[in-house]
């Protein structure tokens, strides 16, 4: 009778061990997806972060090259306006000295 419960205890034990050791393994093997999971989540946060300073990066060069063709259409369009105020300028002094002229002329 000993050795039979000694044999049943030794069965039982064996089965609690392999049962104890399938439990292990399962849970080695939830925590490793939970592990792989949170290294995917964490590589495509990386990622995310990554592409939002690009996209900063891109929109703060695009701000800035318009920055830039505003200020040269400015700059543009003042020497036209000032070239313009010069023809101006240059027309009426002509003007004056004809129209000085010819009231010269006349009093001659």
């Amino acid at each position: 009778e000993e050795e039979r419960l000694a044999r049943e205890a030794t069965r039982q034990l064996q089965e609690w061990k392999t049962h104890l050791a399938w439990e292990a393994a399962e849970t080695a093997r939830r925590l490793q997806e939970e592990n792989d999971r949170l290294a995917r989540e964490a590589a495509e946060a990386v990622e995310a972060k990554e592409e939002l300073e690009r996209e900063r990066l891109a929109e703060e060069a695009r701000a800035k090259a318009q920055v830039e063709e505003e200020e040269r259409l400015a700059k543009e369009a003042a020497r036209k306006l000032h070239k313009e105020e010069v023809e101006e300028e240059e027309r009426l002094a002509r003007e004056e000295v004809e129209t000085v002229r010819r009231l010269l002329e006349e009093r001659q």
